[in-house]
């Protein structure tokens, strides 16, 4: 019994010793800046799914950037409030290459188009890890709230083909994205599966947690091992027969699940033109390229030696202008428009981001206000 007593005691000191070391850790990383602080919250949005916890001044750091005005206005947008002197108002869709948490508010797109125009207002609604099915809820939630006159999607081919297919989304990241998503029925249809809210998202105690920096810290090794996994070829080094998870948007043979994927985003864009269509917004998307799309042939064989073969870079690019042009949706094509400017500024890899992080850099969000500025923004 005394022996039972004497481990029990031990047991709870070292319990103890453990609470106090990470509230004393809790404390400093709070006044320090290290990689992987993030202090920007999201919540889960009724209508639409991951928005951000309104009225928030946030910081993120990482390898290769600190941020330390990322501001989120009274209704949970990125950015300043909604100008009442504009009457005009354009709500920009996207994920996180709009939302753009890598970069200050000062060096933000949407800030600079903001700065440049007197009478339009331009309203980022942008969430990261989102795709065509969130915008299509999104712009259907906040349309009568804004009446806006124009509607702006963002498309990211790197990654919003597979988010619509709730499948590909877990295989990429392990876990099912905090949106609704459209999934065939029996009648191969498609219909809204809303079933994606983790239990007890918005319980006190999960939301203490979230907002842990030392929790937070450990939490981030997750991702990182599920992206180091994801690097990696399926098959030896001598001999790769198949692409990474992380390439296989632009793999030159489309399989059965990748062609639903496909599907849903066809159907989702044409829900989308018809929403507008209705209510009489204007559309226009933004086709958004990723460091890979930008690359020259020479460029792929380089960084992608063994892949190379397996790769076709313009896949996702290819349908999407083909898709676009054929349904009579206007876009813009920042791909050709970032090309040639790679081209006559001689900017090296890894263009318009980090050396550590794909995200668009300052020099990537000038890059797109100057490619929206020249097409009539």
């Amino acid at each position: 019994m005394q022996r039972i007593k004497d481990i029990l005691k031990l047991v709870g000191f070292w319990i103890f010793l453990l609470l106090v070391m990470g509230v004393i850790a809790e404390i400093a990383l709070h006044f320090v800046s290290f990689a992987g602080k993030s202090t920007i919250e999201y919540v889960l949005h009724p209508a639409f799914g991951t928005w951000r916890k309104p009225n928030q001044k946030a910081v993120k750091v990482t390898d290769c950037y600190e941020v330390d005005e990322i501001l989120v206005n009274s209704y949970g947008m990125r950015g300043h409030e909604p100008n009442p002197d504009k009457k005009i108002k354009v709500g920009l869709f996207g994920d996180s290459m709009v939302e753009g948490i890598q970069v200050n508010d000062s060096e933000h797109f949407v800030t600079l188009l903001n700065n440049a125009n007197d009478t339009v207002d331009y309203l980022n609604f942008a969430t990261s890890s989102t795709t065509t099915v969130y915008h299509l809820l999104n712009l259907k939630y906040h349309q009568p709230v804004f009446n806006l006159k124009k509607a702006v999607i963002f498309f990211f081919p790197a990654n919003d083909i597979q988010e619509n297919s709730i499948p590909l989304q877990i295989e990429m990241s392990g876990k099912r994205c905090y949106y609704p998503s459209f999934k065939k029925d029996t009648t191969e249809g498609f219909v809204l599966d809303t079933d994606y809210a983790p239990e007890g998202w918005d319980s006190g105690w999960r939301s203490w947690l979230r907002k842990s920096y030392v929790l937070n810290k450990i939490y981030t090794i997750l991702p990182a091992m599920q992206q180091a996994r994801a690097a990696k070829p399926t098959t030896g080094e001598s001999e790769i027969t198949s692409l990474p998870i992380a390439y296989q948007p632009y793999n030159k043979n489309r399989t059965p699940e990748w062609q639903t994927a496909y599907d849903i985003t066809d159907f989702t864009i044409l829900q989308i033109k018809e929403y507008c269509r209705q209510q009489g917004i204007e559309l226009e998307f933004v086709l958004v390229p990723s460091v890979g799309d930008v690359m020259s042939i020479s460029e792929q064989q380089q960084y992608h030696k063994k892949l190379f073969d397996l790769l076709d870079y313009d896949i996702p690019y290819r349908h999407y202008t083909a898709f676009l042009q054929t349904q009579g949706i206007p876009y813009i094509d920042l791909f050709d428009f970032a090309k040639k400017r790679i081209a006559k500024q001689r900017i090296p890899y890894p263009y318009f981001s980090f050396e550590c992080d794909g995200h668009y850099s300052a020099l990537g969000h000038r890059m797109m206000f100057d490619g929206l500025k020249a097409a009539g923004f």
